[in-house]
This record gives structure tokens, sequence and C-alpha cells, in this order.
């Protein structure tokens, strides 16, 4: 069971290229990436079969009384019929080839157009955070003072007091929900950028 999350991590400040680190660490490309490998080496494996192969063997025969008798042989497998059977399965690779890189290029473009949203994200949920924390809840600060101090002077009425002190308590509010915000914003960004390697 989770305790009570009194304080969230702090989020660290730097500017990161967050297009580029997700496209580079994002797990979906690293799986295309696998993908194109795989196809490469089948079309290699498939571009092989149309050349001959080339054998050779030795053997050693006993023939009861008489010598040992030793033989060598050299062959050349030749694929005769490349152009009905080992052709269409070298296309068929290609293809494969060119639909996994295909893949790779939508997965990095996704992985890429992610990255810019969570950046973006991040970046309007901390300019958010400094506009709360450097005006809008001074002023409500302020202006629940105005308010008790009028009030205390006998000047101002309580209602008064009361709705100021509302609007500060719900800016203060409001930025907790922006520093959740990016919070959840720079996770989610680790989670598609952080390198293998840092896990």
């Amino acid at each position: 069971m989770l305790g009570e999350v009194e304080v969230l991590p702090p989020v660290p400040e730097a500017r990161l290229p967050w297009a580029e680190l997700a496209a580079a660490n994002s797990p979906a490309v690293a799986v295309r990436e696998a993908v194109v490998r795989v196809a490469e080496r089948r079309l290699e494996a498939a571009r092989l079969e149309l050349k001959p192969n080339l054998m050779a063997g030795a053997g050693v025969g006993l023939r009861g009384q008489f010598d040992p008798a030793v033989t060598l042989s050299f062959g050349v497998e030749w694929p005769l019929w490349r152009k009905e059977k080992q052709g269409p399965m070298v296309r068929a690779a290609e293809q494969e080839l060119v639909a996994a890189t295909e893949e790779l290029r939508d997965a990095k473009a996704a992985a890429r157009a992610e990255g810019t949203r969570l950046g973006s994200d991040l970046a309007r949920a901390e300019s958010q955070i400094a506009r709360y924390r450097q005006a809008i809840i001074p002023q409500t600060s302020a202006a629940v003072d105005a308010a008790r101090s009028s009030y205390l002077a006998g000047r101002g009425d309580f209602t008064t007091v009361v709705l100021d002190f509302k609007e500060w308590l719900e800016s203060r509010t409001q930025l907790a929900v922006r520093e959740a915000e990016r919070f959840i914003a720079w996770s989610d960004l680790q989670s598609i950028v952080a390198s293998p390697t840092e896990n």
C-alpha cells in the first residue's frame, strides 16, 4: 500500500530536445528497429539462395583385406529454378523490409509527436505555475490581507473577507493542480525518453 504523498519530487528545469530523445529512446521505436534488422537478415538469406552452393567431401572406405580407399568429391549445386522459386522469395523479403522500414519511420514520427506534445504540456504547466506563484497568489494574498484589515478597522464587512479568502484558496488549489500536471507531463516524458541503460 502506498503512503500519503505530501510533496512531489522536483522536476528538472533543463530544456531538452524532447522530440529527438523520444525518437531515439522510445520502446516502440526499439521494437521497430529490431523488426527492420530481422527483415534485413531475411533478405540477405534469400539473396544467398540465388547463388550456387559449393560442396566438398572426403571419405575413407575399408575393403576387407584390400588397402583402404580414399574418396574426394567436389560439387556445385546450381539453383536452376531461381526465377520460379528463389526470385519470389527475394521479392517477398524485399517487400517485408520496405514495410518494416515504413513502420519504423511511422514509429519515430509518433514518438516525436508524443515527445513534442508532452514537452509542450510540461512547458505550459511550468508557465502557469510561474504565473500563479508570481502574480495570482500574491494578488489574492494582498486582497485577503486588505479585506481583513478593513474588517478589523470597521470599514469592511466579513463577506468580503470570506470571498477574498475563497479566491486565495482557489488560487492555491489551482497552483497544486498545475504542479501535478507538470509532474504528470514530466513522468510521461521520462517513460519515453529515458535510455534503457538508465532503468
